[in-house]
């Protein structure tokens, strides 16, 4: 476990708070910190997860991943453009979306913490996860665990150089 002031945990908290911004500023959703526990509970009970990848080239690069269940992308998706009231967003529309909130928040988080670097970041890339897949298949890699609209998010930063 790390201490609150390592490497580690302010790179969890700045994800958070960068998620956190992604998702109540475009999505008018509500974010909350999640404990491991308690994300354990609600994550056992989303058996569809969709799972974002944004790679980043500049001072240091690495990989941003979120996963969120599917049905949570579909309503934030819903929300962010607009298609509340016509049967939902499309399957391929909620992909773009869930790459879009990755894509925002990999880019708020290394703007904020890294503010006089530039980085290149590659077209996000998500995935529909096998079911009964759960988001700590990325175990050792201390992910940000939080809430969005009651359902569970995680997500990772994993620098490769």
């Amino acid at each position: 476990m790390s201490s609150p002031n390592s490497p580690v945990a302010e790179v969890r908290e700045g994800l958070q708070v960068a998620i956190t911004e992604a998702a109540e500023l475009n999505c008018f959703a509500f974010t909350e910190p999640l404990t491991v526990e308690d994300f354990a509970q609600r994550a056992g009970d989303c058996p569809h997860w969709l799972c974002a990848e944004v790679a980043f080239r500049g001072a240091f690069d690495g990989v941003l991943r979120v996963a969120m269940p599917a049905p949570l992308a579909a309503t934030l998706c819903a929300s962010f453009i607009g298609d509340v009231e016509d049967g939902g967003p499309a399957e391929q529309q909620v992909f773009d979306f869930t790459g879009e909130l990755a894509n925002m928040a990999v880019g708020a988080w290394l703007s904020r913490t890294h503010t006089h670097a530039v980085f290149n970041l590659s077209h996000p890339d998500v995935a529909v996860m096998p079911e009964g897949w759960q988001p700590f298949a990325f175990a050792g890699e201390a992910p940000a665990l939080l809430a969005v609209n009651d359902a569970p998010v995680a997500a990772w930063v994993a620098i490769v150089s």
